[in-house]
């Protein structure tokens, strides 16, 4: 997850029209402001996964990640089924469901 965001946390800050250009997405300036704070939200959760990988309890990050997961899923899903989005937007979808289940097979292990 950590690698994950400090990809999209960097290419969000750098080129974020051409990453969004991939998409068939075409941003405003306001659209790359909100996509470089977006882009900085992602490198401190990148720092916070990568600095706390030692710590002994780390539950409230688990459920921090967990619950981040589950609505960038349902969001990545709503967005693709009302065709925001061109057919590479659903590798978010997957990518968030993905990270979903595995937030919550440790938050729910026993």
């Amino acid at each position: 997850t950590a690698i994950l965001c400090l990809f999209f946390g960097i290419t969000s800050l750098l080129i974020p029209t051409r990453m969004f250009s991939s998409y068939g997405i075409t941003l405003t300036a306001a659209h790359v402001f909100s996509v470089q704070l977006v882009g900085a939200a992602n490198l401190g959760i990148a720092f916070l996964l990568l600095f706390s990988r030692k710590a002994k309890d780390t539950k409230g990050i688990v459920i921090g990640m967990f619950v981040f997961h589950i609505i960038g899923f349902v969001v990545s899903l709503m967005t693709m089924l009302n065709n925001v989005l061109n057919s590479l937007g659903w590798s978010a979808v997957g990518i968030f469901l993905i990270l979903s289940i595995g937030y919550a097979y440790f938050l729910f292990k026993k």
